[in-house]
This record gives structure tokens, C-alpha cells and sequence, in this order.
């Protein structure tokens, strides 16, 4: 089987998924914006739900449901009961000329209303020690805040990326923003060579009926090694993976 992965992010910058994903800077401490008060729901959405198991958390709005489980990215997603990831989210690089091993990590519900909720999470080796912040809104929609803090003095990371692994069976078609006046060449099948693009603020993957969707509001403090594959989506065996790169040279 082949994968499809999707994504390559920065430190200290957001995924959002609306089963569509974007990144921004998340403050779980700001002041929300005015509107309706918390319990109140635009219908015909549904409250957000949160169920904490010895090993998990799973966090559900309509339609769809998001699982943590000691780590810093989620772990399975699944929009009307059908899995989309191939596996769990993942940060991966090199610090000192070594590959990143996460060796443990953990996850807590720090808010929850019908609104919203939001899951923390961390994971950490001997080197480095990352958090996240997940707010996960009553449409499906994500935002994420990471943050990495050294454990050692001043280690060399040479190489940081975020890969996204996903069902090939569910990323057939794709679709980016923006694209060129007079051309669709921004949306249609999936192609066998897979998608290498510039930073693009808002790409999406997936099939007829559902998919996923990344998006940033600029690309702030990204360092790719070659800008022109700042995005990529690679077919590997088992997966599609959609690798986004804050820093890879």
C-alpha cells in the first residue's frame, strides 16, 4: 500500500483543521472575541464533546472526532466514521545531526465548553521538550500552537518539519489557494509524482465526500531549505504524507 503525507510546519506556528487545517500563533490565555456567549450555538451545530480515557482523549463535534494520546499531534481523526490519517501526526527533523525521538508525552484537557475545547500536549527527549495548545472549534475546525524549548545548551536544529500521513484510498483529488485567474491547474486528481509547491496558505487533500485541509496565515518565520517545496504532498508505501518545513536545508 501506498501513503500520502501532507505537510511541512514551523515552531511556534498553528495547524487548523476544519477536517481543513491552518496555522497560527494560539494564546489559550487571549481575551475571545465578542459574540455569542459560550453556551450559545449558531444552529444547527452540535455542542463540542470531550471523553477522557486512561489513554486518550477524544474530542467530537459533528460528524467528526479527534483522538490524543501522548503526544504532542493527534493521533487518529475520522469524519463521518471514516479514518482519514494513515497514522499519527508527526514532528520530525534532526538536532545535532541526529533524528528526533520523542520518548515520552502526555495530554490534558485545558478548557471545554459547547463552544470549543482545547487539549494540551507535550513531548519530550533528553534534547528537546515540545507543547502544543489544540483548540478545537464546534465546525471542526483546529488551531495549534507549538512551541519547542531546549533541554540542553543550545543544540543545532538543522532540520524540522510536520508530516501529516493519510489514507491514499482517501486523497485522490487535491485542491490550493490561490491558484492563477483563467486556470484550474490549482485543483484536480491527485497525480502519481505527487504535488511540490511554494508556500501556499491553504492546501487541501482528500476524496468525493470528505477530506483534509491545512492552512497558515503567512509563512512567518519558515525557513525551507528550497523555497519552491515549502509543500509537498509524497506518495510512500502505505500513505500519502503532506510535509510542510519550518526549517530543512
Amino acid at each position: 500500500m501506498k501513503r500520502t503525507h501532507i505537510g511541512r510546519t514551523t515552531p511556534a506556528v498553528a495547524l487548523v483543521f476544519l477536517l481543513l487545517g491552518r496555522i497560527a500563533l494560539a494564546d489559550p490565555n487571549a481575551a475571545r472575541p465578542s459574540g455569542p456567549p459560550p453556551e450559545a450555538l449558531l444552529p444547527p451545530w452540535t455542542p463540542v464533546t470531550v471523553q477522557e480515557k486512561a489513554s486518550e482523549i477524544q474530542v467530537g463535534v459533528w460528524g467528526r472526532e479527534y483522538r490524543f494520546a501522548g503526544a504532542v499531534l493527534p493521533v487518529a481523526v475520522s469524519t463521518a466514521g471514516t479514518e482519514i490519517p494513515a497514522g499519527p501526526m508527526r514532528l520530525v527533523g534532526t538536532v545535532d545531526g541526529k533524528p528526533i525521538a520523542w520518548q515520552r508525552g502526555g495530554n490534558l484537557v485545558q478548557r471545554h465548553d459547547p463552544q470549543q475545547a482545547i487539549v494540551c500536549g507535550w513531548q519530550a527527549n533528553e534534547t528537546l521538550l515540545t507543547n502544543t495548545t489544540f483548540t478545537t472549534e464546534f465546525d471542526g475546525m483546529m488551531r495549534v500552537g507549538l512551541v519547542i524549548a531546549s533541554r540542553q545548551a543550545s543544540p543545532k536544529i538543522e532540520k524540522l518539519w510536520l508530516e501529516v500521513p493519510l489514507r491514499p484510498e482517501r486523497t485522490t483529488l487535491y485542491h490550493y489557494w490561490p491558484g492563477r485567474w483563467g486556470s484550474a491547474a490549482n485543483s484536480g486528481a491527485l497525480p502519481e509524482q505527487g504535488l511540490s509547491l511554494s508556500f501556499h496558505p491553504f492546501v487541501w487533500l482528500g476524496w468525493e465526500d470528505g477530506g483534509l485541509a491545512w492552512f497558515a496565515e503567512s509563512d512567518q518565520g519558515w525557513q525551507p531549505g528550497d523555497v519552491g517545496h515549502a509543500i509537498e504532498v509524497v506518495h510512500q508505501e502505505g500513505e500519502t504524507v503532506l510535509p510542510n518545513s519550518a526549517s530543512r536545508h
